[in-house]
């Protein structure tokens, strides 16, 4: 069996990654860090994405990414979240992997500053190389006709039952191999498992946007993304608690 999440960033790919990993004993495998699926293609063709393994990157829901996939069997799941909560998530990220972007890195404007710096706000207000990249990613799969589509909140809430309408798709197993997954995928047990997943893993939760942003935040989320967010399934949010 091989898995693959194809997912927009941070909506919840490592936590079901885990999940999927512990119910069928899958080795975790380092992404070709790329969505290019000739990179995915060469990393088949190099051995890299063994039997029995799991990996997740940021793959559109590509003619060609289905042919590479299909061409070993591979499970293709795919995560959804708000995108408030998203936006939210990627800022932290950005801040806990500072190493990883560059000054070459879009993303690299969002380092060492206020999460309501004008830098931060224009990233997040830039439709084709900002925020909205990450919206329209998320929108193409929801429009895919896949049907391997899990929304992060449902996951949340619904933890066990998500996960078994999901293996029943994949590969059924008993309850108590998902309920033995879900107590070894739990927030405080990833944060133990190694550094990285200490850094990466943060609140793991629903709303925590609430938290962080302000009504700047929210009427660009209104104005520019505010039609593409309700076609999504989410509310738009019309003002923020601070």
């Amino acid at each position: 069996m091989r898995i693959i999440i194809a997912s927009p960033p941070k909506s919840g790919n490592t936590w079901i990654k885990n999940l999927l990993g512990e119910i069928y004993d899958l080795a975790q495998i380092v992404s070709p860090s790329d969505d290019d699926p000739d990179l995915l293609q060469n990393y088949i063709q190099e051995g890299l994405f063994p039997e029995n393994s799991i990996m997740h990157e940021h793959y559109s829901p590509s003619a060609h990414f289905f042919e590479v996939a299909d061409s070993i069997s591979a499970q293709v799941i795919t995560t959804i979240r708000n995108p408030y909560d998203s936006f939210v998530s990627l800022y932290y990220y950005v801040q806990n992997f500072s190493d990883l972007f560059p000054k070459s890195h879009a993303l690299s404007v969002l380092l060492e500053k206020p999460i309501d710096h004008p830098d931060v706000l224009e990233y997040l207000s830039g439709v084709d190389n900002g925020f909205g990249a990450h919206i329209r990613l998320a929108y193409a799969w929801l429009i895919s006709n896949r049907k391997r589509i899990v929304r992060y909140e449902d996951l949340h809430a619904r933890t066990f039952e998500e996960l078994k309408w999901i293996t029943d798709e994949i590969r059924p197993v008993e309850d108590e191999k998902i309920r033995s997954a879900i107590r070894a995928s739990s927030v405080s047990r990833m944060r133990k498992k190694n550094s990285d997943l200490q850094r990466h893993v943060r609140s793991a939760s629903v709303g925590d946007w609430r938290n962080h942003l302000t009504d700047v935040h929210l009427e660009i989320f209104r104005s520019v993304y505010g039609e593409r967010i309700q076609e999504m399934g989410y509310e738009v949010a019309a003002f923020s608690n601070n």
